[in-house]
């Protein structure tokens, strides 16, 4: 027979032997038939994960003021006329952290190209030049070089 109910408490200590995690559970037995002692098989249904952007954290700029970043677009110069790269800076709000990656909530589009390293070394406007082949490598676990 199958009961539904909601997990109402999640211990903070995982078993180190069989890797487990105590919950604690309500659910209506009205009845009685559940009953102290019995054993009973549980499928906890968790919600789905939302789909976030992330980014490297280096291309994060922290300040009191608000974390930012800054993306990069093209605009014409007033004198030459000519298009130009430039930088745009944008408030964010960020998530949670993974490795060397970042999740973004809020201030960020699917497809914005941004600048992943040297970002607090710009200016909101500022004309650059992108250098692919300089950009780091982020990992979702990163570990020492020397270890």
């Amino acid at each position: 027979q199958t009961f539904e109910g909601s997990v109402t408490a999640i211990s903070p200590q995982i078993d180190p032997v069989t890797r487990t995690v105590k919950l604690q559970g309500t659910l209506e037995n009205e009845d009685e038939r559940l009953r102290p002692g019995l054993f009973v098989k549980v499928s906890v249904i968790l919600p789905n994960k939302n789909d976030v952007l992330v980014v490297p954290a280096t291309s994060i700029v922290y300040a009191p003021y608000g974390n930012s970043i800054f993306k990069v677009t093209t605009a014409t110069d007033e004198v030459s006329g000519l298009e130009t790269t430039i930088v745009k800076q944008s408030f964010i709000r960020t998530g949670k952290r993974t490795g060397d990656f970042v999740s973004i909530l809020e201030g960020l589009q699917e497809g914005d190209e941004i600048v992943s390293a040297g970002a607090f070394k710009l200016n909101n406007g500022m004309s650059i030049t992108v250098r692919n082949d300089l950009a780091p490598i982020p990992e979702l676990a990163p570990s020492p070089k020397n270890s």
